[in-house]
């Protein structure tokens, strides 16, 4: 059987073409050999809604589905494996999270920041001991009100160092066992003097 895009996508796929051969192929090595992060060109991807492919209008973006992140991935890696990173991070890991598992008002708010390029998201599940074995993570979230309090080591996320969000993983309630991780929605305060703002609900 043979498969070929729909319009739609192969006009993606140009859209992003010319996008990272005009914007991203020219600072590609600077940004490496620099090891900065290009802020720039990753607010811009989200203002021409790069960001958003895969999720609905209504949050954002552009409702193309996997198949049309899998056309960014390809165009971004063709050109800059740092971009695919900072933007799959972002996209696949802090997004999706979102869309998957937050209420109305997080995807409201969050998610559709996300995918305009407002925020940068990261997602926090690997761990000194637990690797990517969200089974085992040792990490806890206590409730206290309406705020939880996180008590744990992270280490390996990528853009947790600049990331506005974070998906972390903790361990909400012990008697649940493996299934005892629970993603919380993290997100920071924009100052420098402040560390992180309080926790978002656990999503049921």
């Amino acid at each position: 059987m043979e498969y070929d895009h729909s319009d739609e996508i192969k006009m993606l796929r140009t859209s992003i073409r010319e996008f990272v051969d005009k914007e991203i192929r020219p600072i590609a090595r600077a940004i490496d050999e620099q090891e900065r992060v290009p802020f720039a060109t990753i607010k811009k991807a989200g203002e021409l809604g790069l960001l958003g492919i895969p999720f609905p209008e209504q949050y954002g973006g552009l409702d193309m589905g996997i198949t049309g992140y899998c056309v960014l991935m390809e165009e971004l890696n063709r050109v800059c494996a740092s971009h695919t990173t900072i933007i799959g991070a972002h996209a696949q890991l802090a997004a999706m999270s979102i869309f998957l598992g937050g209420n109305e008002a997080q995807k409201s708010t969050y998610l559709r920041a996300l995918n305009e390029g407002r925020m940068i998201g990261a997602w926090a599940l690997t761990e000194p001991g637990a690797g990517s074995d969200a089974a085992h993570i040792q990490t806890t979230a206590v409730q206290e009100g309406t705020d939880w309090i996180i008590d744990g080591q992270k280490m390996w996320i990528t853009n947790g160092s600049f990331a506005d969000i974070i998906i972390v993983h903790a361990v909400t309630d012990k008697a649940l066992g493996a299934r005892a991780a629970s993603p919380l929605l993290l997100w920071r305060r924009m100052h420098p003097a402040l560390k992180w703002a309080k926790l978002k609900r656990r999503w049921d």
